[in-house]
């Protein structure tokens, strides 16, 4: 059974035992706030902790990757216009008398739909870990 790391509190209101989860300790108070004792976690509660410091991780790491998806799909919204502009309206004898700008403009717009895709399948896919989506490469 794992371990419950809920602090407890007197009545009153006062802090009675602390679950010191940065220090793995677990500290008692007297009822005038005096600490009466301090003692290392125990095997369950250190488990405890750590379930609790992962399933932290995975929820700062979710709305992470969620306000990243949203920057990302109002940036793509955004950038639409000028990628058609950029790389749908010019006719094939533009592109090909310069091609570098159009090809650096596919290659950007490539890797902002992969960091989307990256972002959504982890959060599909419940792979909150980390928040991780591929190192940002610019275009030379």
């Amino acid at each position: 059974m794992a371990a419950d790391l809920t602090n407890e509190f007197e009545p009153s209101g006062r802090l009675r035992v602390l679950f010191d989860i940065p220090t793995r300790q677990r500290i008692a108070f007297d009822t005038a706030g005096a600490e009466t004792s301090r003692r290392p976690f125990t095997v369950d509660e250190n488990a405890a902790a750590d379930a609790f410091l992962a399933t932290s991780a995975q929820v700062a790491n979710a709305a992470s990757l969620t306000d990243g998806l949203r920057a990302t799909i109002d940036a793509l919204i955004a950038s639409r216009a000028t990628l058609k502009a950029s790389i749908l309206d010019p006719t094939n004898a533009t592109i090909n008398a310069g091609p570098a700008p159009y090809i650096k403009a596919v290659a950007k717009a490539v890797r902002d739909d992969e960091q989307t895709l990256i972002r959504l399948c982890r959060l599909l896919g419940r792979q909150l870990d980390t928040t991780d989506t591929g190192a940002a490469v610019s275009p030379p």
